[in-house]
């Protein structure tokens, strides 16, 4: 396998694992020998081939599940990848992505199409928003977490996984993603002025808009207040009496 990230991306992606998070970091993660990226990939390929996913795993999700699997493993050789913990990591991310319950790794495989089949609406993932899908996503799910971002803002890109790691953790939260330079009309439409910012709607309602990073405990009490909070008692306290 060659060591170029890119072609690593490339070759991936024909199995189907793709990311979630820039390029660019990506690039950066995989080039480095420091981090357990460059292993976890070697190990996916080897996985995967020739039958592939039968739809895309973001490896910025396997390789934060595989991290925080029993042990916290942080591989910097492909021997010291656990195949067994490897093909967990995998199960967990495809079936928070997808909203199934495939509990055999088999499940997850297709004949060699790199995942290239019909995909259903995913369910417990990020989804990406636009000034076209924003309202039906506010209108049809309980409880919306939304994440306005930018590719060239620092702060974006390092809260970016962690939104998707809350998305697993919270399958019956729709977490949505709003690119701020391609829906420019939408984020202007919000009057965003940070980035990353998160808004979290309960019945159509706004309820809670945090500007700046957070971190993953952060967004995870943002989560349970959103849970808890009582939209109606809400409204009747500001109708008054």
């Amino acid at each position: 396998m060659s060591s170029d990230p890119d072609s690593v991306i490339a070759a991936l992606s024909a199995v189907g694992v793709d990311f979630s998070i820039d390029r660019a970091d990506i690039v950066d993660f995989l080039g480095n020998e420091f981090t357990s990226y460059p292993s976890i990939a070697a190990a996916l390929l080897a996985l995967l081939t020739p039958r592939g996913l039968r739809q895309p795993v973001f490896i910025d999700v396997i390789d934060f599940n595989y991290e925080n699997s029993p042990g916290n493993p942080s591989p910097r050789r492909v021997e010291e990848v656990d195949t067994a913990v490897l093909q967990q990591a995998v199960l967990d991310g495809f079936n928070n992505r997808y909203g199934e319950q495939n509990s055999d790794f088999e499940q997850l495989l297709g004949a060699g199409q790199g995942g290239q089949q019909g995909q259903p609406e995913p369910t417990g993932a990020t989804r990406d928003l636009t000034m076209a899908t924003f309202g039906d996503a506010v209108r049809g799910n309980d409880i919306v977490l939304v994440h306005f971002s930018a590719t060239w803002a620092g702060p974006s890109r390092a809260f970016a996984p962690i939104f998707v790691a809350s998305s697993q953790s919270h399958p019956d939260v729709l977490h949505g993603k709003v690119d701020i330079d391609a829906q420019d009309q939408l984020a202007s439409a919000a009057q965003i002025r940070t980035v990353p910012t998160v808004m979290a709607f309960k019945k159509r309602r706004l309820i809670f808009n945090r500007a700046g990073g957070l971190s993953a405990q952060q967004l995870e009490d943002l989560v349970v207040q959103a849970k808890s909070f009582d939209v109606d008692a809400a409204v009747a306290a500001a109708a008054g009496p």
